[in-house]
């Protein structure tokens, strides 16, 4: 899966998290000030989400290494 769909699989309050912490850059303070959450709620679901989106990314990985695997049995010996 490509970064893009990895983050459009996520549920709006996460993206909209993502895209605060990461592409503009805010600290948690400022994204606690925007969102009206607590600062150490919102650091505990980056953390959450992130761990998220890494194992997601390992399984799309592992997935396209066995299809790989898959296509070189079939076509058979060189």
């Amino acid at each position: 899966e490509t970064a893009r769909e990895l983050l459009n699989s996520l549920d709006e309050p996460s993206r909209f998290l993502v895209e605060l912490r990461i592409f503009r850059d805010l600290s948690f303070g400022e994204i606690a000030e925007v969102t009206g959450e607590p600062e150490p709620t919102l650091r505990v679901r980056m953390h959450r989400i992130l761990h998220r989106l890494r194992l997601q990314s390992e399984n799309s990985e592992k997935r396209e290494a066995g299809k790989k695997k898959d296509r070189l049995r079939e076509a058979g010996p060189s």
